[in-house]
């Protein structure tokens, strides 16, 4: 990391102040908006950032249709300009061949910007998956789990629960997270297990999303089956997912009828979207209201709602795989 205190009082050259009056010459405020030379830019975070094309191509065509209506967060150190938020604003930028960007421009010590980041985020919280790789790019810079806990608000207890969601995670899984290919959730609840299992299927699943990507959804169909799969059958599955996949699909049932039909099928997979992502809702929120403070009757009436929705997410899965 550059220089974390550093003096405030030089202007910095790369920095241009947008055409409004009272920007005139450098940075006069936090809420001031002004435009930064991209190739200035220290992109030193850029690593801890995943990556969705699809999500990218959209930003690109906003942008290129309406223009960019929130700008990137950078932290002025004087020795640097370090993008703290809006990697994805600057692709796109990038992509649209532009030399300048709009920025909040914030001179502060790298420390002090880090932290505000993290009390407001404005909306774009980081992928758990993120915040790990941005402790661990400290930590590799020489500061300690204590003191990044007290720059980011966060407890120790955090801090290590991020960190060990990069267990298991070797560099080929990071670097197709990094790239769009695997989402974090695929990551460590697919590929992490599968690779304790069988090292070479997991490398070999990989290596076959990059030219047949998969959703998250299919990536999680396809894993249920993988288990009861013969030999054989689990090498065809990792070389060939997309055509495992498309031939469950056109698999008849037991009783010679054919599955489904479109309509309910999207009905009843959209309710177990939802459900599921409520679930990630109760998990994210389940943190913060520990810390609250949880007495001995909630604590048990919890349990039981999380055994009895274990319960029926076991009966849900037993009775799709009796299908295939």
């Amino acid at each position: 990391m550059a220089t974390i205190v550093a003096s405030m009082n030089r202007p910095n050259p790369a920095i241009a102040s947008s055409p409004a009056p009272s920007l005139s010459g450098s940075v006069q405020s936090d809420l001031a908006v002004v435009e930064l030379d991209i190739h200035r830019l220290d992109r030193r975070f850029e690593e801890t950032r995943l990556c969705c094309p699809k999500s990218l191509a959209q930003l690109v065509q906003s942008i290129a249709a309406d223009g960019l209506h929130l700008p990137i967060r950078v932290a002025d150190t004087s020795d640097s300009l370090v993008v703290i938020d809006g990697y994805r604003r600057l692709h796109a930028f990038e992509r649209l061949d532009r030399d300048r960007i709009p920025a909040h421009c914030h001179r502060q010590p790298l420390v002090e910007a880090l932290r505000e980041w993290f009390a407001d985020q404005r909306g774009h919280t980081l992928d758990p998956i993120e915040e790990a790789w941005l402790i661990q790019q400290l930590q590799e810079e020489g500061h300690s789990r204590r003191s990044i806990a007290q720059w980011i608000g966060r407890g120790s207890s955090w801090i290590s629960r991020r960190m060990a969601l990069l267990e298991g995670l070797t560099a080929p899984y990071q670097k197709a997270l990094r790239e769009g290919i695997l989402s974090s959730w695929a990551a460590t609840r697919i590929f992490v297990p599968l690779a304790r299992a069988n090292q070479e299927d997991s490398q070999q699943l990989l290596q076959s999303l990059y030219t047949s990507p998969l959703s998250t959804r299919e990536l999680s169909l396809w894993y249920r089956h993988y288990p009861t799969a013969l030999p054989d059958q689990r090498r065809r599955m990792t070389e060939h997912p997309r055509l495992f996949l498309d031939a469950l699909q056109c698999k008849p049932s037991a009783q010679g009828s054919s599955l489904l039909t479109p309509e309910p099928v999207s009905q009843w997979l959209n309710k177990l979207e939802k459900t599921v992502r409520h679930l990630d809702d109760l998990e994210r929120d389940l943190p913060a209201l520990l810390k609250s403070g949880f007495d001995l009757p909630i604590l048990s009436q919890a349990e039981s709602q999380v055994v009895l929705a274990k319960r029926h997410i076991e009966q849900i899965t037993h009775k799709i795989n009796t299908i295939f």
